[in-house]
């Protein structure tokens, strides 16, 4: 009769015991693959981010090229923007890693800043410039495929 009545809530503190346990073991797994799933998602955004601002860049700069100079002043605001998203985005990716992906990411910042000093100049050289356009767009180029590596 003990054993009738006593024999469920044994069995039932059992599976609560076993439930609460399995509980506590798979908590940390699951706030682990949480934290890769947004540190995956924020890597993701941070390229995206970096390639559009560094082929709008591009574009500015192939663009400036090709304006006088007395209208250099009002294109330089919205090129100003655009640098300044793609050094907070390789700066992001420096952060979130891998190496691989944040030294590509040096790489198009680097490019572009070659760009910049090249265009400071007094004198303009278009086959250097053109030489810069198509270093910062293989750049670009192979940002893409690191990130499509890094990101998958």
């Amino acid at each position: 009769m003990l054993l009738a009545v006593l024999g469920p809530a044994l069995i039932g503190a059992g599976a609560a015991l076993a439930g609460v346990t399995l509980g506590a073991v798979l908590e940390p797994l699951k706030l682990r693959f949480a934290h890769r799933a947004r540190v995956q998602q924020e890597r993701l955004s941070q390229c995206a981010r970096l390639i559009e601002a560094a082929t709008d860049v591009n574009a500015l700069w192939n663009h400036l090229r090709t304006v006088p100079a007395s209208v250099w002043d009002a294109k330089l605001p919205p090129l100003e923007l655009q640098r300044a998203t793609l050094n907070k985005a390789e700066r992001l990716l420096a952060m979130y890693g891998p190496d691989e992906l944040a030294s590509a990411a040096r790489a198009v910042a680097a490019a572009d800043y070659e760009r910049r000093l090249q265009f400071r100049q007094t004198t303009h050289d278009d086959s250097l410039a053109l030489e810069l356009a198509t270093t910062m767009a293989d750049a670009i180029d192979a940002f893409v495929d690191v990130a499509q590596k890094c990101t998958r």
